[in-house]
């Protein structure tokens, strides 16, 4: 009783830390996309609670049914460029942003269909051979390098037109980073393993108790909602969109292999993967994005990140990442979870 009751808790906790993790990089590319296209407080919210919803289903999908991993499926950052650019060339040419919108969507179900194509005929595999071991660790180093200066300016509170320091806000960032580390370095037993957890808490707990929370927002969402579907109307097809989507399709496959290739790794000490897992990674990558553009969000890709989180923390099991999954699912559905998590973001009724 005593073990079962220890193993209990165990799961509990690696299931609570899975889902900060993906809360935590879900939150930030909507309000970049509601920026991009300036989108209201009402339809940011909308976009964020259907990313929830999004993220929990095709992170849950691929890691029962695809390559089986506990890799996490978040917002693409090669899609955020795409929307940006679309914007640019939409706007330019007198399109609305609505119905840019509905040109990406249906670039996000083309792309879904090759990727669909290359797994069901096993091609996704294909690209397993320029990734040798330098290859790898270039990419992991390089991935470091790049995301670093994206974290620091969160943490120094320097986004979109805000240029000033936010000293209060950067020294919570700074305590909770500092935490993290200090406690994934030096720490032992459960305070290794649930370093991350504990460092987010406190830096949370710090943030309401100095800073107060966010800024009251205008906007009123019901109790219980579920996320809408085809918010942004139905997707528009247009003959230009195809070499887009088919490009980005070959790109993508990339990121599959980089990905599956980094996780296995930190779980296995050693890249262990079969051509199989690759090409059924790719063909639920190709589902998980009809499902993207069926509510009206941005398009999941597994983040490799998700290998620094499960070395950091040194859980390996997928019972509690498939757990969190579902949580973020249910989330979805409770939109006040946001005023309770992000301060005034979700406000409701």
């Amino acid at each position: 009783m005593e073990k079962s009751s220890h193993s209990f808790l165990g799961t509990t906790l690696e299931t609570t830390q899975w889902f900060v993790f993906l809360l935590a990089s879900s939150v930030a590319l909507p309000i970049v996309i509601g920026s991009i296209f300036d989108l209201s407080f009402t339809e940011v919210s909308g976009l964020m609670q259907r990313t929830f919803f999004v993220v929990g289903i095709t992170s849950f999908l691929q890691g029962m049914f695809g390559h089986k991993l506990p890799i996490m499926e978040g917002p693409a950052g090669l899609w955020i460029s795409i929307f940006a650019v679309m914007a640019y060339s939409g706007a330019q040419s007198g399109k609305s942003y609505i119905e840019t919108l509905q040109t990406l969507e249906a670039a996000m179900v083309l792309t879904g269909v090759f990727l669909f194509l290359f797994g069901v005929f096993r091609l996704a595999h294909r690209v397993l051979f320029v990734f040798t071991p330098l290859v790898t660790g270039a990419f992991l180093f390089l991935l470091t390098v790049q995301l670093s200066g994206t974290f620091l300016q969160g943490m120094l509170g320097i986004q979109q037109e805000i240029e000033a320091i936010h000293v209060d806000q950067a020294g919570i960032a700074f305590v909770t980073f500092c935490l993290v580390l200090g406690l994934s370095i030096f720490g032992k037993g459960w305070l290794k393993s649930y370093a991350v957890l504990i460092g987010i808490s406190i830096g949370w707990l710090l943030y309401l108790g100095v800073v107060g929370g966010a800024e009251e927002s205008g906007g009123e969402s019901s109790i219980i909602s579920a996320p809408e579907w085809m918010a942004w109307g139905i997707p528009h097809f247009e003959w230009g969109v195809v070499p887009l989507a088919f490009i980005t399709a070959v790109i993508l496959l990339s990121n599959i292999v980089a990905s599956v290739v980094a996780v296995s790794h930190s779980i296995y000490g050693k890249p262990s993967y079969t051509y199989s897992q690759i090409n059924q990674g790719s063909s639920f990558l190709g589902v998980t994005h009809g499902i993207s553009a069926m509510f009206s969000s941005i398009a999941n890709v597994p983040l490799a990140s998700s290998s620094g989180f499960i070395h950091l923390t040194g859980q390996k099991k997928k019972a509690p990442f498939l757990y969190a999954s579902g949580l973020l699912i249910i989330i979805a559905f409770l939109p006040c979870f946001g005023r309770f998590y992000f301060g005034n973001s979700f406000p409701c009724s």
